[in-house]
């Protein structure tokens, strides 16, 4: 039985590579970045943070 899929990701560059060594192939491999993009997101005013 054969699996299907779209992408393979992984956490960084390092596993991509040894994942690509032992056969994942290489056009469907990707790196997937886990955080926040602080030129997109900033932080809230004090004022405006709220707790629930």
């Amino acid at each position: 039985m054969r699996l299907l899929y779209d992408k393979i990701l992984f956490l960084n560059e390092y596993s991509k590579n040894l994942g690509i060594k032992l056969g994942a192939p290489k056009e469907k491999s990707e790196v997937f970045v886990l955080g926040v993009d602080c030129k997109k997101f900033k932080l809230a005013k004090k004022s405006l943070a709220f707790c629930l």
